[in-house]
């Protein structure tokens, strides 16, 4: 009796691990990443928000919704949220077979003057034919949303940015006047809008492999000397360098501990 138990046992994980091998074979697994395929020219967002509500003594809800005009074989949302500049909370949800995603989370910033947010709203299409597509849309917010406090936050930060800019001159050699920089949470104002000297096309490939970087090397781990991932939390907000000779562009930041790291995409 024992040993036909043991035997049925047998035979049912071989039968889940040959299901289980074919499932992944066919790319039928369900995996949560950011990878860049062609634009699909079917599958589009309807609607692609991210919001920054207060709720009173340094707390805030980050409120995201997205909606494809289909389901997707994968969906996925990832917010990064800013306070002055740096890195305090990360996002990351996904759901399979699904057209709509809505999220909320608690965000704490005593004392911060200013908060960014910004999301990638992303979808793994598969065709009935085989062949994989992707689609995205990005959006931002950020609090407070005008007046003079605005501007001074934003003072501020262009002044940070500068800072980076200047020491990435010295220390690495960069000629940055060879580049069109911005800083990231800007990204989303080119969901429709073309990069200096580019076409709209060729915008949405680069931004489109910029957030597969991002995510990879930023998002889920900033890698150290040794290669070993250190979290991206307390680093300053990525600059994005454009070469405004259209070969490759630089991401720029400051690890917690103040190193600075720099990441490179050819276009």
């Amino acid at each position: 009796m024992k040993k036909t138990a043991i035997f049925c046992l047998v035979i049912a994980l071989i039968l889940l691990s040959v299901l289980f091998l074919k499932q992944l074979s066919e790319g039928k697994v369900a995996r949560e990443a950011i990878i860049y395929f062609p634009e699909s020219e079917n599958c589009y967002f309807l609607d692609a928000k991210t919001d920054l509500v207060p709720g009173g003594k340094g707390v805030f809800f980050l409120r995201t919704f997205s909606r494809l005009n289909e389901k997707a074989y994968l969906r996925q949302d990832i917010s990064l949220v800013f306070a002055d500049g740096r890195l305090i909370l990360t996002q990351n949800r996904w759901k399979r077979d699904a057209e709509r995603m809505e999220t909320e989370q608690d965000v704490h910033a005593p004392g911060a003057e200013n908060l960014s947010a910004l999301s990638l709203h992303y979808a793994e299409i598969h065709d009935p034919g085989g062949e994989i597509k992707s689609a995205f849309a990005m959006s931002a917010d950020r609090f407070p949303a005008g007046g003079n406090e605005t501007e001074k936050a934003m003072e501020k930060e262009e002044r940070e940015l500068e800072r980076i800019l200047q020491r990435a001159k010295k220390e690495l050699r960069i000629p940055i006047e060879n580049y069109d920089a911005f800083p990231l949470d800007k990204l989303s104002g080119f969901g429709n809008k073309p990069f200096p000297g580019f076409s709209l096309a060729e915008t949405r490939k680069i931004t489109g492999q910029l957030w597969e970087g991002i995510y990879k090397n930023y998002f889920l781990g900033i890698k150290d000397e040794k290669g070993r991932p250190e979290s991206p939390l307390g680093s300053t907000m990525p600059i994005v360098l454009l070469a405004k000779d259209k070969g490759h562009l630089l991401v720029l930041f400051e690890t917690k501990g103040g190193k600075l790291r720099m990441l490179k995409q050819m276009i």
